[in-house]
């Protein structure tokens, strides 16, 4: 199935390389490539945490992928999901992740952040959150609800 759009992808470290929270060989490079897959700098900087070898390891798996900067709209929307208390302040990166694609007008962001991200009783928080600010929440959701079977 071929789906037109942008896919905004998030990683976090860990043992396994992932590309945005998809641990290679769980979705493929090829399952993406319908997409117009974006990261931002805030994927990056989380990617390099941890065991140096696996950073590295991470930063190769998002290499060739456009880079979202942070700006400061973004660091401002994101502050406001923490102060507004949309998102927990343990959630800073995830606050700025929903704020870069939203601001990005990314139709899709990936993870497996089920806690702070895609969790269907945030999901109607955010999107409100970010109506109400004249902007789209674009759809949160793992990459295996994205690539289907």
């Amino acid at each position: 199935m071929t789906l037109d759009g942008e896919v905004f992808i998030v990683t976090k470290g860990g043992d396994n390389v992932k590309l945005g929270l998809v641990p290679i060989g769980l979705i493929s490079l090829d399952d993406l490539m319908p997409y117009n897959c974006v990261t931002s700098e805030e994927v990056l900087r989380e990617a390099s945490l941890g065991d140096a070898t696996m950073g590295r390891r991470r930063l190769e798996a998002l290499a060739g992928i456009p880079v979202s900067l942070v700006e400061d709209a973004a660091r401002e929307l994101a502050r406001r999901l923490l102060v507004e208390k949309i998102l927990p302040m343990s959630a800073a990166s995830d606050a700025i992740h929903v704020a870069v694609s939203s601001l990005n007008n990314v139709n899709f962001l990936l993870t497996w952040n089920c806690r702070h991200l895609a969790n269907p009783h945030l999901l109607g928080r955010l999107r409100e959150f970010m109506t109400r600010r004249g902007l789209s929440l674009p759809e949160i959701c793992t990459p295996v609800e994205l690539v289907g079977d």
